[in-house]
């Protein structure tokens, strides 16, 4: 989870820092913001966007299908199945 209201760091450099790297870090961005701010949170590389107040519910479904997605996505890559 990324918070684009970071005190000290701008959220969105930090979202455009990670994906620059030889990374595969899974990010949702949380924060109210207008539209405009949630399709930039999402072209920053974002893997999904949940704006304030959210339930928790919600939260843990969003993460679940992140970490699902990135798991068939790396069976995938390796060529064997999920048991």
């Amino acid at each position: 989870m990324l918070d684009i209201g970071l005190p000290k760091l701008d959220g969105y450099a930090l979202m455009h820092a990670l994906r620059k790297g030889p990374n595969d870090t899974s990010a949702d961005v949380d924060r109210s913001r207008h539209e405009d701010e949630i399709i930039h949170g999402l072209d920053a590389g974002a893997d999904d966007y949940l704006t304030k107040p959210f339930s928790f519910p919600e939260l843990v479904a969003r993460l679940q299908s992140i970490t699902r997605r990135h798991r068939e996505e790396a069976t995938e890559r390796s060529g064997s199945t999920m048991l």
